[in-house]
């Protein structure tokens, strides 16, 4: 266990470098987390160097180990020690940062009534917490506040979900991995790291995503198919044709501009997708302050 305590330290003029974060106390939870589980020391043993990166890549992240704040692990993943984030890391990361005022990510169950609102309004998700008969998970969201007082929503499907499961290198291999341990807190990691594309940059949570891409073979950047034939939400759709006509511009030079921007083949405005009804109601409404600023 001593080697392995030096590996960890040899961290320390890096991680001091880059982090404000108590080096010595991160260096203890890190201990403290190879000593409880035999499986992570054997890994950490025969990649040290994996280990040590999995400690800076704390400190760039500026998250704790600290167990009782369940922001961040230490994992084994594909013969390496890895740092694994929460989806309650993702959300501390994105508050901290400045990025959005607060989040709230849920899973929606079949039996839910869950509807979402019109552009910059939060959607609304009534369930009995405490009930059993609320059904299989059918999918899950994230709502965002912003700066400016709106609210920006994700949702994504159980078979989007699945999707992206799928994609992981752990699953593929036939791994246990907290897809299956702990599931429902995937679905909510997942959903936060697509909604996190159109959330203001820093970047700690770029490095926290960035570090997340790299262990689980999923990056969101690439993953256009996947946004692509998500259906539009109907209320969306109506309020971008009523916005169009407000702002005295067309459905056709949208989708031209959509196509250039997102690299996609859209004809009518009904193959647009959430994400893309989004980015143009946003569009409009940046042109619609500017107009008035002239």
């Amino acid at each position: 266990m001593s080697e392995l305590n030096q590996v960890i330290l040899s961290t320390k003029e890096n991680f001091e470098n880059i982090s404000e974060i108590n080096f010595s106390k991160e260096a203890e939870f890190a201990m403290q987390a190879l000593e409880n589980n035999d499986y992570l020391y054997k890994v950490a043993v025969a990649n040290k160097g994996s280990l040590a990166n999995a400690v800076v890549n704390l400190s760039a992240c500026g998250l704790s180990l600290n167990p009782v704040f369940k922001l961040a692990y230490l994992v084994p993943r594909s013969g390496k020690i890895c740092l694994d984030i929460s989806y309650i890391g993702l959300l501390k990361l994105a508050t901290d940062s400045g990025s959005i005022l607060f989040a709230v990510a849920k899973i929606v169950k079949e039996k839910d009534i869950f509807k979402l609102g019109g552009f910059g309004q939060a959607p609304t998700h009534d369930f009995n917490e405490f009930s059993k008969e609320r059904g299989e998970i059918v999918g899950a969201y994230v709502v965002a506040k912003t700066k400016d007082g709106e609210f920006l929503t994700e949702i994504m499907t159980i078979d989007e979900l699945h999707a992206i499961r799928n994609r992981t290198e752990t699953y593929k291999a036939g791994k246990s991995s907290p897809w299956s341990t702990d599931a429902e807190e995937m679905y909510k990691k997942t959903v936060i790291k697509r909604a996190s594309k159109l959330w203001p940059k820093t970047e700690r949570l770029q490095n926290a995503l960035m570090v997340l891409n790299e262990h689980e073979g999923i990056d969101f950047n690439k993953e256009k198919k996947l946004v692509d034939v998500t259906p539009v939400n109907e209320n969306l759709l109506n309020l971008l044709v009523t916005s169009l006509d407000a702002h005295g511009k067309t459905a056709e030079a949208l989708i031209k501009h959509l196509n250039e921007k997102f690299k996609t083949k859209l004809e009518i405005i009904e193959d647009l997708t959430n994400e893309h009804v989004v980015y143009s109601l946003g569009l409009l409404n940046v042109s619609k302050k500017a107009e008035a600023s002239v």
